[in-house]
């Protein structure tokens, strides 16, 4: 009977997963997601298809640097098969995260969850 009788586990709820749970959590569903990882790097070097890639403490940084607020929006333009956007939801109280992605095979991984 975990805290039974208690206010904490609605406490708990209350709280953000810490950067190293955050990270497992992000990286089991990308590993359990992403079939065949390969294809996310098939395009053509140097074209407009190509643009610089995120990792987990690159984002843990600007969400510390920009202090999103809970009335705003964040909106990751080329958004992969996603992980920054789950991240900054995880990281940040801003009212809406938003990934748009074009490319076909990364776009395709959402196809899974609707």
């Amino acid at each position: 009977e975990l805290e039974k009788g208690t206010s904490k586990p609605y406490e708990r709820l209350q709280q953000r997963a810490s950067e190293r749970l955050l990270k497992h959590i992000i990286d089991t569903v990308y590993n359990e997601s992403v079939t065949v990882p390969s294809k996310l790097n098939s395009y053509e070097p140097f074209s407009p298809e190509t643009y610089g890639e995120t990792n987990f403490k690159m984002v843990t940084q600007a969400v510390t640097a920009v202090n999103l607020q809970a009335h705003e929006t964040f909106l990751d333009l080329g958004s992969g098969v996603g992980q920054v956007v789950c991240q900054v939801a995880a990281m940040a109280p801003c009212s809406h995260v938003i990934g748009i992605e074009k490319a076909d095979v990364p776009n395709s991984y959402s196809d899974l969850f609707q």
